[in-house]
């Protein structure tokens, strides 16, 4: 006969801290466990990606069964077996003194969109559980569109901030609507069991979600503080590498199957770019974000009415100072500079010598500012800074004039052009 325990559900949204979460919960599983709480994950993963990919129907896009080959009816049938019978097993041979088990993935949030999938999901828990509680955090709209676009990048997108955000980011899509997301899942779990949570710092409580969490499932303080130690999964890009991802993605776009050799050149710029460029990215100009923003009114207002009564509004309006503050760059690192010459170079090659680099031309204010900003300090990195703004802005006065005197000043070669490039490439194959 089955044990019955007390199964969360953390289902996402996407965006809001879950790939933290996750390795948080993964890495401290056996001192979770020796608590009463069990943390189960799909197999080779650190969270439950393969469950939420067994609860769509078999005619449902979907990049990971993709990945895994798993393309007609009967090897996703199989793959949806093996999911449950790691599932099945982890269960029944929990020890006594496990109480909760959690599971997570944000994917239930974005795949998970027709009822009959949360029914699925419902239906294999459902034999093992005492109560099943749903956990769920919101995140203001403008914002989860601009941590989206990182992601967007990522995937080989090429489109700017501006037009995704008017693309994808209104009432009709179930990405961004949060009455349509729980309302889809009261109906299935009942709204008795959501756990509905704000991501917001002044609203979390220890102000990280894996705090809030813990505190939710109600794992000992103990346990809390053990696993509460400081750390960052940001997988967003800064926007100096959202800018040069997304014109290595059009040119990749652009080069014919016959270009293979170019392609793995432009493509290994591309991971590299995702490594070195981590950070917050751009945001939408304030008067955008806000006018964005009154799209959800109605929908934010009946999420507000049903769990957040004691509150204004659901989320705070949009400051004016917005989107600012988002695109110069602080500083660079050595291996961010190099990298940022061999992209330059990479891209010069289809332009011709004296016209400007139009995909890079928002990188041509930071690398001028920050030349500026080095030019005292550390005169061969500002060399190496300005020549990067010309070449992706030739005709700009400001820079060429910045660029001759220093130049006269320290006639060493920078280091840029193919010479950046290929010694990226030879570090690339050494490494």
């Amino acid at each position: 006969m089955s044990r019955h325990y007390r199964i969360v559900l953390h289902i996402g949204t996407e965006k809001t801290g879950s790939t933290a979460l996750q390795g948080a919960l993964y890495r401290h599983r056996m001192l979770l466990q020796s608590h009463g709480l069990a943390y189960w994950h799909s197999p080779g993963r650190q969270e439950a990606r393969g469950l939420a990919s067994a609860a769509l129907d078999d005619q449902a896009g979907d990049d990971y069964l993709e990945q895994l080959g798993c393309m007609d009816t009967a090897s996703r049938e199989a793959f949806r077996q093996r999911e449950l019978a790691d599932l099945q097993s982890m269960l029944e041979g929990l020890p006594p003194s496990v109480h909760t088990v959690l599971i997570s993935s944000e994917h239930f949030h974005s795949r998970l969109r027709q009822p009959g999938q949360l029914q699925w999901l419902k239906q294999i828990l459902a034999p093992f559980s005492q109560q099943i509680e749903v956990v769920v955090y919101l995140r203001r709209q403008v914002d989860l569109v601009a941590s989206f676009y990182s992601t967007h990048l990522k995937n080989g997108g090429s489109q700017k901030l501006e037009n995704v955000a008017r693309s994808t980011c209104h009432p009709r899509n179930h990405y961004y609507n949060y009455h349509m997301v729980l309302d889809l899942w009261s109906r299935v779990f009942g709204e008795e069991a959501l756990r509905v949570r704000l991501f917001d710092a002044s609203f979390l409580e220890g102000r990280t979600i894996q705090e809030d969490f813990l505190s939710l499932v109600q794992c000992p303080e103990v346990a809390i503080h053990a696993m509460s130690a400081p750390e960052r999964h940001n997988e967003s890009l800064i926007p100096a590498g959202q800018v040069m991802l997304r014109a290595l993605n059009m040119q990749v776009a652009g080069l014919s199957q016959d270009e293979v050799q170019e392609h793995d050149c432009l493509e290994a710029l591309r991971h590299d770019l995702i490594r070195e460029y981590r950070g917050s990215g751009l945001q939408l100009k304030a008067a955008d974000a806000n006018s964005l923003q009154t799209h959800f009114e109605a929908s934010n207002e009946w999420v507000r009415q049903r769990w957040f009564s004691d509150r204004a509004r659901l989320f705070d309006p949009v400051e004016e100072a917005y989107g600012q503050g988002r695109g110069p760059l602080q500083d660079m690192t050595s291996a961010q500079l190099t990298l940022a010459e061999a992209v330059v170079a990479a891209l010069a090659k289809r332009v011709e010598e004296g016209q400007p680099l139009t995909d890079l031309d928002p990188c041509a204010n930071w690398f001028r500012d920050l030349a500026v900003q080095r030019e005292t300090s550390a005169p061969n990195t500002a060399l190496r800074l300005m020549t990067l703004a010309h070449r992706i802005r030739p005709r700009g006065p400001f820079i060429a004039r910045k660029l001759e005197f220093y130049r006269e000043r320290m006639p060493a070669q920078p280091s840029s052009g193919m010479n950046a490039l290929w010694r990226h490439l030879r570090d690339l194959l050494r490494s």
